[in-house]
């Protein structure tokens, strides 16, 4: 996505990073030799995004020792859904005495298990009058329709199992060792991944498996990259330079018929709304159509040596550039019956960052065209002391510097419906859409919804020149500079046992916004002198950690507990508030909090036949600060971090045997997986949206709701109208409340055998087929939820060729 933050966890391919504002890259699991996982803050080797850790998938490599393939197949059924199946391969092939070739392929169709089951549109009558005039908090009241609407319902799209995705793709893989001391390593991967259907549920049809979807949805996400690397030693250093080059182009159909249970909008859009008297009703079907494409090109080199016995280090320069276009269709199928005039749709072709001035698709009335340009040099350096045989200390630095550039605009047909566009006077009447006539390259007028004014590129450009906006410059682009730190002790007590203690620090970079400084909509209540943002700050995190390594036991048991201690500052959070504020999404910062936490894992080895492992986390999280425009509408300062339960554990166990009748080594294998209760999202908007999820459909969502205290302030509810659902005593505003993500419980049990070349395994994962419930997004007017996959019984096999 062009507007999103950076995520936290930074996501590796061996060395290139793979992480994207908004959407990461979802790169299958292949062949790997390992996966690393770095918790805390790694941002002095790693950079941006290693806020909270960083996960490195490690290939396996060519190797010129000897030819090798594997083949593995399985094939999976789930309960209540579509079967699935997965074939991969892999071959390491010696060309010479010191070059090799690898390549893998695979191919993994996943079945679906939620129902699309049939729906109708028909919010008619009290219920809709009633959501509109509580809605209609930032313009005046509309005009109802006195039609109803047409045999609305999606009949077209009624299907069972439709989440289905599929992954396909190939690994090719080159390594020559030039001599003794140095080797060269090229590597290509290609993908293509392939959703249809929601992968949320919508929780008003009482089940976790059926969605009430009106337009298809589909996606696909396809991606080249290419990376090379040297290494070797020049003297006493040790010598990296590695590159990538990754391109990636993402298309994506979404139903956004939802978006007209915003009240307001549903007369707007399938009505002639505000411009006449509102009585003939069109199609209310919606859909948003994406296409994305991101270029990424990196390079790093690094050096690695010693100073003596006791000194090591590590410096290195790091060099990214990344650029994001995209452009996103709202599409209404009504428009154009309605009197929308969506021939003026369209980015304009003179605005720096607009990649796509035509082409739009019938009944596009909403455009959003811009381009997303990061680029980044850094310097970092390692050094660690070998201060005794038993105590060490390691100081790490990184220097950044990053440029943000956000260009575009967005294209509308706002003011531009239910006239007829050749009659329209010179300007639209006040308080009658904000685009104007003019003529159209052949002469004719209509509406230009260019003349919306979302020309972000002149606007960051407006603003930076102002001086007023922290790190923006008059050309629009967002400057980010500065130095982080990292300092580790370690104690060797003996040789079984250490410990250690870490001060680090990381980062997210700052992000622009498309409506930067836009004031919102609705200017009364928490809204009074409200704007989006220019820029979304830098949010910081400083991390303290204090733990323990040790091997127990004569070294049967191995144990890890890290007890941790993180401030996060400016905390960036996305929203979408047309009601109130604006029509695009926009980031901001929240404020602060703080994390405390201790993380333990273990492995046993009981016997000599039974390995118990597992994991656990206790996490103590809370808002500590609320930046102004965020109160009243915000979970307040005390109340927990969203989706950061306070409880979660694993354990599993492994039972290995010789299997004599087959001559093979066996095993049978269990786990348990525990996840506590969490909050969803940051915004105390449940009440809110149970209140439209009620009106709307009749029942609420069943799902539960935690009263944070005070009011949601974003929404004032007239007395006229009954029984609307948590209100606060007065009446006149709904709770600050959030949906809870209720704890759950999974099963996964395993049985197989390795014999000679060759093994087979029977699995069951979620045993007792829970309805966990792993996410809900309140990021539209009623709330929808993803839930772990039902429970799945499946086989593999797996061989091996020398």
């Amino acid at each position: 996505s062009v507007q999103g933050s950076s995520p936290a966890v930074a996501m590796y391919l061996d060395e290139q990073p793979v992480a994207f504002g908004g959407r990461n890259l979802d790169i299958y699991a292949a062949d790997l030799e390992r996966v690393e996982v770095l918790p805390g803050p790694q941002g002095t080797l790693f950079g941006a995004s290693s806020q909270s850790g960083t996960v490195r998938l490690i290939t396996k490599k060519p190797s010129v020792d000897g030819f090798k393939a594997s083949v593995s197949a399985g094939y999976s059924t789930t309960s209540g859904g579509d079967s699935s199946s997965v074939g991969e391969a892999a071959i390491n092939v010696p060309l010479s005495d010191s070059v090799a070739a690898r390549v893998v392929v695979y191919n993994d169709n996943q079945g679906g298990w939620i129902d699309n089951i049939p729906s109708r549109f028909n919010p008619n009558g009290l219920d809709l009058i009633n959501v509109i005039n509580r809605n209609q908090i930032s313009g005046s009241a509309a005009v109802l329709p006195t039609a109803s609407l047409p045999n609305s319902n999606n009949a077209a799209v009624v299907e069972d199992d439709w989440n289905d995705a599929s992954y396909k793709g190939a690994r090719l893989s080159l390594s020559w060792d030039i001599n003794e001391d140095w080797n060269l390593l090229v590597q290509h991967t290609d993908q293509e991944l392939e959703t249809e259907g929601a992968f949320e549920f919508s929780p008003v049809t009482g089940t976790t498996d059926s969605s009430q979807v009106f337009t298809p949805d589909r996606n696909t996400d396809s991606f080249g990259l290419t990376t090379w690397t040297v290494d070797g030693r020049l003297g006493e250093l040790d010598v990296l330079y590695t590159g990538g080059f990754l391109n990636r182009e993402v298309n994506s159909l979404l139903d956004y018929t939802t978006y007209s249970f915003g009240g307001g909008y549903q007369v707007y859009y399938i009505t002639t709304g505000g411009y006449s008297s509102g009585n003939q009703v069109y199609d209310f079907a919606k859909q948003y159509v994406d296409d994305t494409t991101n270029e990424r090109t990196t390079h790093e080199f690094r050096i690695q040596g010693e100073i003596g016995e006791r000194v090591k280090y590590t410096a290195g320069v790091y060099i990214d550039e990344s650029i994001t276009e995209s452009t996103g269709q709202f599409q209404y199928f009504g428009a154009v019956a309605a009197g929308f005039d969506v021939a003026s749709v369209g980015g304009d072709a003179s605005v720096r960052g607009v990649t796509n001035p035509t082409g739009r698709g019938q009944n596009t009335i909403f455009v959003n065209d811009f381009t997303r340009d990061e680029e980044q040099v850094a310097f970092f350096a390692d050094a660690s002391f070998d201060i005794t045989d038993q105590f060490s200390l390691s100081i790490g630095a990184r220097n950044y510097d990053i440029d943000f550039a956000l260009l575009g605009s967005t294209g509308s047909s706002f003011g531009c419906k239910g006239v007829d566009p050749a009659t329209l006077p010179a300007s639209r009447p006040a308080g009658q859409g904000g685009s104007v006539a003019a003529l159209r390259p052949d002469g004719t007028v209509g509406c230009d919804g260019k003349n919306f004014d979302n020309n972000v590129t002149a606007r960051l450009q407006r603003l930076g020149a102002t001086g007023t906006v922290p790190n923006l410059g008059a050309d629009g682009v967002a400057n980010q500079s500065d130095t982080i730190f990292r300092v580790t002790t370690d104690w060797k007590m003996s040789d079984d046992v250490m410990l250690f203690a870490t001060w680090s620090e990381g980062f997210r970079p700052q992000v622009s916004n498309r409506n930067a400084g836009v004031p919102s909509g609705n200017q009364s209540g928490v809204f009074a002198g409200y704007a989006v943002p220019a820029i979304a700050s830098t949010d910081e995190l400083e991390n303290f950690e204090l733990g323990v390594k040790g091997d127990f036991l004569d070294g049967r048991m191995r144990l890890n507990a890290t007890f941790y201690k993180s401030d996060i500052t400016n905390l960036q959070t996305a929203r979408f508030d047309p009601s109130n504020i604006a029509f695009l999404v926009f980031i901001e910062n929240v404020g602060d909090a703080e994390v405390t936490g201790l993380d333990l894992d273990y492995a046993w080895a009981a016997t000599d036949n039974l390995t118990i492992s597992g994991a656990a986390s206790f996490v103590d999280s809370e808002i500590t600060r609320l930046n102004p425009q965020l109160v009243g509408l915000s979970a307040p300062v005390g109340s927990e971090l969203p989706f950061a339960a306070d409880f979660s554990f694993n354990i599993r166990g492994r039972y290995d045997f010789e299997w004599e009748k087959m001559g093979a080594q066996a095993y049978v294998q269990g786990a348990l997986v525990y996840t506590g209760d969490s909050k969803a999202g940051i915004i105390g908007n449940a009440y809110f949206a149970e209140d439209t999820t009620r009106r709307i459909y009749g029942v609420g969502t069943g799902l539960t709701i935690a009263d944070e205290g005070g009011t949601f302030g974003a929404t004032r509810v007239a007395t006229e109208i009954p029984g609307s659902f948590g209100l606060t005593g007065d009446g006149q505003f709904f709770k600050n409340g959030r949906y809870v993500q209720e704890s759950y419980s999974l099963f996964n049990l395993a049985a197989g055998f390795d014999k000679d070349n060759w093994g087979a395994e029977l699995y069951i994962n979620n045993l007792f087929d829970e309805d966990a419930i792993t996410h809900i997004s309140t990021q539209d007017y009623v709330p929808t939820a993803s839930v772990a996959r039902p429970r799945t019984i499946g086989i593999r096999f797996k061989a091996n060729f020398e």
